[in-house]
């Protein structure tokens, strides 16, 4: 594949900063009060299984646990949180540009929900989509002119979800843009917030694959 006509979300080490830190750690909202060792948490893999994946033709990109680690001031003593998420990107490869490859991407991001003496760890399930969609994009300066168009409801682990639509202009090289399609949703899940990203051009149909996954979601794996 020729990675100049490559669309991608961001990599996994912005998009772990992105998530991890500016929407779950820069809010405030971490707290606890006794103990002098770090707190840990961890949340449960999420996967598409196995078989509507490669019904999909896309392949696994990345399978991977990220852990950020946070210091944070709790009564005038500096605390160490430590937070292991789990992340997952599929792709496929598309000849849409003059033979050159252009990809999809779906994206299925566990952080864990967790409260210390009352207060919640992982604020994530409080942003909207369109606060997801915005903080995401800050740190990806290939995609632009991003606008809402709609939200539709997709049946996920087992209840209905809210998966919310843009649209957006994307710089594949210095002197070619092209129409993407970006879906995203974020609901809670047993003792983990489940984010879901996927990003495809806009001339591909790929809205039912994208259903699709979200459908067949697995948690834990």
């Amino acid at each position: 594949m020729d990675s100049r006509y490559s669309i991608t979300i961001p990599s996994r080490t912005t998009l772990a900063t992105l998530l991890l830190v500016a929407l779950v750690m820069t809010t405030g909202c971490l707290g606890f009060i006794t103990g002098d060792g770090p707190l840990s948490v961890e949340s449960e893999p999420v996967a598409v299984s196995n078989s509507t994946v490669s019904e999909a033709n896309y392949e696994v990109v990345r399978d991977k646990t990220i852990t950020v680690d946070a210091s944070v001031s709790v009564a005038d003593q500096e605390r160490t949180v430590e937070a292991k998420s789990h992340f997952r990107e599929y792709g496929r490869d598309f000849d849409i540009l003059s033979s050159d490859m252009t990809a999809a991407r779906f994206v299925a991001l566990s952080t864990p929900k967790a409260e210390v003496a009352g207060e919640p760890l992982n604020p994530i399930g409080d942003r909207s989509n369109d606060q997801l969609v915005n903080r995401l994009l800050q740190s990806y300066d290939g995609i632009k002119s991003v606008e809402f168009v709609k939200n539709r409801s997709v049946t996920s682990l087992g209840e209905e979800r809210t998966v919310a639509t843009y649209e957006a202009t994307a710089q594949v090289t210095q002197d070619v843009e092209i129409p993407v399609t970006l879906h995203t949703a974020t609901f809670a899940h047993k003792d983990d917030y489940i984010t879901i990203l996927a990003l495809y051009p806009k001339q591909l149909d790929e809205q039912p694959n994208i259903d699709t996954f979200l459908e067949e979601l697995e948690h834990p794996v």
